[in-house]
């Protein structure tokens, strides 16, 4: 839920800002970097869900019952989105 309108709105942005001044992206690099950490981290967080061991949804409150790896991997793709 939190993952694809982020991608779509970072990839919207960087398009629109491309063909609004007519220029290249400054950061291009960062970019892709924001993006593979997005994936990197999705990818974290789902095998723990799907195995059943991370059933927290989004909450990041303590008690922290969830696997380690789902937690990684929601901390990758907010700091990706950064």
């Amino acid at each position: 839920g939190y993952v694809f309108p982020t991608l779509v709105a970072m990839g919207f942005g960087y398009a629109i800002s491309e063909s609004a001044l007519e220029q290249r992206l400054v950061g291009v690099r960062w970019a892709w970097s924001g993006f593979w950490l997005i994936v990197i981290g999705s990818v974290m967080a789902v095998i723990p869900i799907a195995l059943g061991r991370a059933s927290v949804l989004y909450t990041f409150y303590p008690p922290l019952i969830g696997n380690l790896f789902y937690y990684l991997g929601v901390v990758l793709v907010v700091v990706g989105s950064w």
